[in-house]
């Protein structure tokens, strides 16, 4: 196959390129009608990671998102709430640099 048959002006590329909704399933409908192209975090996550972020470790439903907390107070009150972790761990001191194994030899 010709390196250059995939790129947009080419010929060929409806050939090797599929088109179209099904082509590209990761594709979120706006309300608009417009289509994002833009994969979800949650699906760049998984991609990545092989972990389906969204499916419930207790009964493998599909989760959803409620709500989107910037406020790093109001972050804290609601971990704190739940048992979970609300304080940020504390940082090790930093290291010399590695002068050591940058000499000639």
């Amino acid at each position: 196959m010709d390196d250059g048959a995939v790129v947009p002006a080419s010929t060929l590329r409806d050939r090797l390129v599929p088109r179209g909704r099904e082509a590209r399933p990761c594709h979120q409908r706006r309300d608009d009608g417009l289509t994002d192209r833009r994969p979800t975090r949650a699906e760049l996550l998984e991609r990545t990671f092989g972990e389906d972020v969204l499916r419930c470790l207790d009964c493998a439903g599909r989760r959803r998102r409620i709500a989107i907390v910037n406020d790093p107070l109001v972050a804290r009150r609601i971990l704190r709430h739940i048992g979970a972790r609300h304080e940020p761990l504390e940082l090790a001191p930093a290291r010399p640099p590695p002068q050591g194994t940058m000499a000639p030899g």
